[in-house]
């Protein structure tokens, strides 16, 4: 799966497939930010909201950097349809999320 930026700081909306969690990130070599949070909708059309951790207090956050994988909590994903996510500085490239099925 690839998140998109495209001169942004977010990226554009992806469907998670129903059956696999997200478990990390590949950020390629251009990659200016610092960051990156996570944001998610109930609806196709609706509003973006921050996505938490598991406990729900702090927004979900990663640091983030050039030419690395950034492995995920994949509880935090549990149940989602829609993500995007949002970099600390403009970005214009492709970022691979990669999923799992985890029982």
């Amino acid at each position: 799966m690839k998140f998109t930026f495209s001169g942004a700081t977010t990226s554009g909306w992806v469907e998670l497939p129903s059956d696999l969690k997200l478990v990390g990130l590949h950020i390629p070599s251009g990659f200016v930010g610092t960051t990156i949070d996570f944001h998610t909708k109930v609806t196709p059309d609706g509003s973006a909201l921050a996505i938490r951790d598991v406990g729900g207090a702090n927004v979900y956050q990663v640091t983030a950097g050039a030419s690395r994988f950034i492995p995920l909590d994949p509880r935090v994903f549990a149940g989602l349809t829609h993500l995007r996510l949002t970099s600390s500085n403009s970005e214009t490239l492709d970022i691979t999320g990669c999923v799992r099925s985890i029982d």
